[in-house]
């Protein structure tokens, strides 16, 4: 009887110890991106859509023709306020898009962002670390903000000689601040 329930106990140990193990290292796996702001930048060329977070953005592209839209699903994110819901009427602009609507998606970690766009576009897309670029009718251009001042700049191998654009700021419609 006695070695049964030392068998019982060692058996609870090692199972709490596992799932201790489990939680321990899973750290990052379960972190949630917060999106604090998403901005149009309706005077560059191409216009340009730049949503950031604090971690790492996955996201999947899901075009809606018949509406004229196309929706980005951002996993493992959440908004981190109202402000960065807001939803972004651009409508002033010479652009082809109308209208950026971001939101939390209800019963899971994922914020949608709907661009509702005038007419048809092209859109290229670029996530790099806590950000994602979006190019409407154009390249993606991660030179379009500022590197984030907390995070060192990688350096990557390009072909070409390197160009400083911090000369102009194009006005944009931020949310979230």
């Amino acid at each position: 009887m006695k070695r049964n329930r030392k068998n019982r106990t060692l058996t609870g140990i090692l199972g709490l110890a596992s799932i201790g193990w489990a939680i321990a290292f899973s750290g990052d796996a379960f972190a949630i991106t917060k999106i604090s702001r998403i901005e149009f930048f309706g005077k560059s060329s191409p216009n340009q859509i730049v949503v950031v977070g604090d971690g790492p953005i996955e996201f999947e592209r899901i075009d809606n023709s018949a509406d004229q839209q196309v929706v980005f699903e951002i996993r493992n994110a959440r908004l981190a306020n109202s402000n960065a819901g807001r939803r972004l009427d651009t409508a002033s602009f010479n652009s082809k898009v109308a209208l950026i609507s971001p939101y939390n998606v209800e019963g899971k970690n994922a914020v949608r962002i709907i661009v509702q766009l005038r007419e048809k576009a092209d859109l290229s897309t670029l996530a790099e670390g806590s950000r994602l670029y979006v190019g409407i009718d154009g390249a993606a251009d991660p030179n379009i903000l500022p590197n984030p001042p907390s995070r060192p700049k990688k350096s990557v191998a390009a072909s070409g000689s390197s160009s400083d654009s911090s000369s102009s700021t194009p006005e944009s419609v931020p949310s979230g601040m």
